[in-house]
């Protein structure tokens, strides 16, 4: 098995050299902080209301590199922001407003909103190649973006837009959750603090644990429930990655060697 670009080099070393089984109990806060400071894990684990993964040396060897290679990021931070909820609420319906940057997480986040049993996905961007791909990837895409979508128990800004991140959250339920995994450098966007506060949404936003996420993400690959390869743009070899980085119109690019 060829080995991929750096940025999945945890999830590289889990393909190439396996475990015999996996489990990763996720939790959050104080939860999460037991579990890494090495406390018991059963009675950490039963406080969080945890999620499992176990994975086989089998399923493993079963998943081509390329395809996870953004395991270690996107596809763990696409991962967080629908599969906590959609397991408090199995067959939610799921927003995406994706379009951030070459626009990745969002089409990750639709995918396993997807794989997850979502009964409906729905992707917003204004570019039509990424539109594409969500319906590849079972998503009803839309185009053009209005003042508010659903309402949707479980809705994902990817998009680095103000207007995005506005449509996310008044598009998202009562009791619901928002989650934005888009980074807002210079000027903060204005939030609409009434209409959460009197709907009493879940706003969620942070870098993600990538590392809790991955087994997940794998699980669900060498299952076949997702198919992160449907987003890979291209792969090219290591030496071609300069060259190819410097190319305009590609959604992922993964590099081996």
């Amino acid at each position: 098995m060829r080995r991929s670009s750096s940025s999945a080099r945890q999830g590289d070393y889990l393909l190439a050299h396996g475990v015999k089984r996996l489990r990763i109990a996720l939790g959050t806060g104080e939860d999460q902080r037991s579990l890494e400071r090495g406390e018991d894990q059963q009675r950490a684990a039963a406080r969080a209301g945890r999620l499992e993964a176990t994975l086989t040396q089998a399923q493993l060897e079963r998943v081509e590199a390329a395809s996870v290679a953004s395991a270690s990021d996107n596809i763990s931070d696409a991962w967080r922001t629908v599969a906590p909820m959609l397991e408090r609420e199995p067959g939610a319906p799921v927003l995406v407003v994706g379009g951030a940057a070459a626009g990745s997480i969002g089409l990750y986040a639709a995918a396993l909103a997807v794989a997850l049993g979502s009964q409906s996905v729905t992707y917003l961007d204004a570019d039509e190649a990424r539109r594409a791909t969500a319906e590849r990837l079972g998503a009803q895409t839309i185009a053009t973006m209005p003042k508010r979508l659903g309402p949707f128990p479980i809705t994902v800004d990817a998009s680095a837009d103000p207007d995005g991140l506005a449509l996310a959250l008044r598009s998202t339920a009562p009791d619901g959750t928002c989650t934005s995994a888009a980074i807002y450098f210079g000027e903060q966007p204005r939030l609409p603090l009434l209409e959460m506060y009197t709907k009493g949404i879940t706003f969620r936003t942070g870098r993600a644990n990538a590392r809790t996420a991955m087994p997940h993400v794998l699980e669900l690959a060498a299952t076949g429930a997702l198919h992160p390869e449907i987003v890979t743009t291209r792969t090219v070899a290591w030496s071609d990655a300069a060259d190819a980085l410097l190319e305009s119109g590609w959604t992922k690019l993964v590099f081996e060697r």
